[in-house]
């Protein structure tokens, strides 16, 4: 028994696995390693994130030291 058949819902998403369809198998480690079913293209692993040496005030409000300065300044 496949391990599409067996959960029957994707580990990514819980839409249903349809008989015959592509499924990938992504592992799960909780102590033991077992595999979960997920549509083609779906996955359990959140997304990687870029990180920047410092915030963009314009997107995260902040200001950065140097512009509290010259705010100063001026």
């Amino acid at each position: 028994m496949s391990a599409a058949s067996r959960q029957r819902t994707c580990a990514a998403c819980g839409a249903p696995l349809r008989e015959g369809e592509r499924t990938d198998l992504e592992p799960l480690i909780d102590g033991k390693i077992r595999y979960v079913a997920v549509h083609s293209g779906h996955s359990t692993y959140a997304k990687a994130r870029t990180r920047r040496s410092r915030p963009d005030p314009a997107i995260s409000g902040h200001e950065t030291p140097e512009r509290r300065v010259s705010a100063d300044a001026a």
